[in-house]
């Protein structure tokens, strides 16, 4: 989608009113006059104090604060704020890049993370993107006016059962090069690009058949023969008798995004660690909020979509609407543990994350694993073999290892195909734990435990989902607890085999006997 520009929004942006909250004269000053020219009304304060006092006695639109101030921070003012008005946007202007400032200005939920000195041109490229999601937010009155801004929004196509093109938006034929009669009564397959594996297209078949909505990164040829990339949702429409009669596809284009991703990877793995976490926290943001949106652009549509049904007393279709629950559901977990990892990875670099050991059983804790990802171990039609023939008890973190387990778990569960296999052995002196599956395997099996690495160049394959941090969090809690760890191709399964090693100390032998 092509976003309106400054002067496009103009006319939108001067019904709206800024704070802007700047201790310093000279700079706060000089943004003042910048500001003049955009909103309808600008109050600016010197202190949060007399920010807090602004933005409680009027109608604010847009807050732009620094973070250090005398008195009270600008990080604390937008917590409150927060609470007064939780949907304001916020955007932090600092000279700061403090890690603290950086993980608490993603709990509070800053819109915009922007570092002095700031250049004129990044300043109005911020304030535009918050001003059009203001526009679209408030133009979302009704279900038709709803559609509309989503097929602004995205790329968005129809199709009948047998995938021929009933409907292409604009932005479709803006990215692909086909001109809407070109693409009309056509096959999907125009798109189709040879590096895409055969299997994520019959995987897709499979579950829109089904009737249930799939979720996915596909790599497309455009007119050209030049490549993009698109986060892909296809959901089957039903008639009232239950029978599928159509398709919808919409997708948002991530060429741009994924390419700088590999490209920041590259780089990355040239410097040392300290330089290494040092220059990447801004690109992490970028990363980690990407991850972050895209689940979230799915709650927010398919519950406006809900909602807005609801409020007109529309029908709705019970299959329909059972899966977009189901995915509203499935991405906010998913959002949760992004937080949970970052913020978790936050206190061990810090040294600051606590445990606490005890016995426990490891044959419970699989079977707990197995439960929490039930519902996508079904979707992906994935067999579970379990090799365990006895009850197993280890002393360590219940918690953290639950952890651990469950992020090797849930990789097997995205990169394998449809087998996974989980064994337990035990020596006099140790309990192993291995995890396989039959997927691509792993080239790099070192850099995967790096922070920000997946270990696999491809545009498509093992680096399509995830933040990065997953197996680098691993790392860094069995190195705290002693667990041993070890990644290596699977000689049974061709895919993975992920091996941890509990040691077994006088509580675990007190256990055995």
């Amino acid at each position: 989608m092509k976003m309106d520009s400054i002067e496009e929004l103009l006319p939108y942006s001067k019904k709206l009113s800024l704070l802007y909250v700047e201790d310093d004269p000279s700079t706060r000053k000089m943004f003042h006059r910048i500001f003049e020219e955009l909103f309808a009304k600008v109050y600016t304060a010197k202190d949060a104090d007399e920010g807090l006092n602004l933005f409680s006695t009027n109608d604010i639109d847009i807050v732009i604060t620094d973070i250090e101030m005398p008195r009270m921070n600008g990080l604390e003012m937008a917590r409150i704020i927060r609470k007064q008005k939780h949907d304001v946007p916020i955007i932090v202007m600092t000279g700061y890049i403090e890690n603290q400032f950086f993980i608490e200005s993603i709990e509070i939920g800053i819109d915009a993370y922007l570092l002095k000195p700031v250049e004129k041109k990044m300043l109005l490229n911020t304030i535009n993107r918050i001003v059009s999601n203001i526009k679209t937010v408030k133009s979302m009155h009704d279900d038709s006016r709803y559609f509309q801004v989503l097929t602004e929004a995205s790329i968005v196509s129809k199709a009948d059962t047998k995938g021929i093109i009933t409907y292409v938006n604009d932005n479709l034929c803006n990215i692909s090069g086909y001109a809407r009669k070109e693409l009309i009564g056509k096959s999907h397959n125009i798109f189709k690009h040879p590096n895409t594996p055969k299997n994520i297209y019959n995987e897709m078949w499979d579950t829109i058949l089904r009737g249930q909505v799939w979720r996915g990164r596909m790599e497309n040829l455009n007119k050209n023969g030049n490549s993009f990339l698109a986060d892909t949702i296809i959901i089957p429409l039903e008639d009232n008798k239950g029978k599928i009669f159509e398709f919808i596809a919409i997708r948002q284009d991530v060429t741009e995004y994924v390419s700088l991703k590999r490209k920041m990877n590259a780089e990355m793995l040239k410097k040392e660690e300290e330089q290494h976490i040092n220059e990447a926290k801004e690109a992490f943001l970028v990363l980690f909020t990407h991850e972050l949106k895209t689940p979230l652009n799915a709650i927010i549509n398919f519950s406006k979509y809900i909602h807005t049904k609801l409020i007109n007393s529309q029908y709705l279709e019970p299959i329909k609407t059972a899966n977009l629950l189901k995915s509203i559901i499935s991405n906010a977990y998913d959002m949760l543990d992004n937080v949970n990892n970052i913020l978790d990875i936050s206190k061990l670099q810090a040294n600051k994350l606590s445990y606490t050991k005890r016995l426990f059983s490891l044959n419970k804790l699989i079977t707990s694993l197995l439960e929490q990802f039930d519902s996508l171990i079904k979707a992906k039609h994935i067999e579970i073999e379990l090799l365990i023939d006895e009850e197993f008890e280890i002393h360590s973190d219940e918690y953290r290892v639950k952890q651990i387990l469950g992020n090797i778990l849930s990789n097997a569960i995205k990169y394998g195909n449809n087998k996974i296999c989980i064994e337990i052995k035990k020596s006099k002196s140790a309990i192993e734990i291995f995890i396989e599956d039959n997927g691509k395997g792993i080239v790099d099996k070192e850099s995967v435990f790096n922070l920000y690495e997946q270990g696999n160049t491809s545009l498509i394959k093992r680096e399509t989902q995830g933040t990065g941090i997953g197996l680098y969090f691993v790392r860094l809690v069995c190195n705290d607890l002693g667990i041993k760890y070890n990644l290596e191709d699977s000689k049974q399964m061709g895919g993975t085999r992920f091996g941890l090693l509990f040691e077994m100390n006088n509580k675990n032998k007190e256990v055995d006997r």
